[in-house]
């Protein structure tokens, strides 16, 4: 990444679905210093969107790693189902690139200590999404049970007021191993 001749960083994105499309596809299109120069999803027509959503010569493909071995990417953006995130992270952790990536890191907590170690060994930037965290809400929710003004919470019930591509999935009344906020 070459930021004092401003060159553009070079994103890969891997996985072009909803949540890469609606959350990571505008906001990247808007920085005159970002390209997005390689998404890899799994159907071609996903790829042919990714084309069309980027407008300029792309590197598409239905394999990943592909992307973790393009030497002109600078950092990789990965937004894929839960159940592939910890192989997938396994195999970043080594590859030389910054990377910005959707929790959860696995579906169970031995998977996730080894992602987490692979991941903690990275010289590169990892980052996690985990801004809902931030949320003055949940600070101030977090706040007032460390506090002790409420009592030790049993269950929480919590429902976005967004439009992140809430279609009443099978995850969407009831709390599920691959839900929203299983992590």
């Amino acid at each position: 990444m070459n930021i004092k001749n401003q060159e553009p960083i070079q994103v890969g994105l891997i996985g072009f679905g909803a949540w890469s499309r609606e959350a990571y596809a505008p906001i990247l299109n808007e920085f005159a210093n970002v390209r997005v120069a390689a998404v890899s999803a799994r159907s071609e027509s996903t790829l042919q969107l990714a084309r069309d959503t980027f407008k300029n010569d792309i590197i598409t493909t239905g394999n990943y790693r592909q992307l973790l071995q393009e030497d002109a990417l600078d950092v990789l953006m990965i937004a894929i189902p839960n159940a592939l995130h910890s192989q997938v992270l396994e195999d970043a952790a080594a590859c030389g690139k910054h990377l910005f990536f959707e929790p959860p890191m696995a579906l169970d907590a031995a998977k996730a200590a080894t992602v987490f170690d692979k991941l903690s060994r990275c010289d590169d930037v990892v980052n996690t999404d985990l801004e809902l965290r931030c949320l003055p809400v949940i600070v101030a929710m977090q706040e007032h049970i460390d506090s002790g003004m409420v009592g030790a919470p049993r269950m929480a019930r919590i429902r976005l007021a967004c439009d992140w591509g809430y279609t009443r999935g099978p995850w969407f009344d009831e709390v599920q191993h691959q839900s929203f906020f299983h992590w």
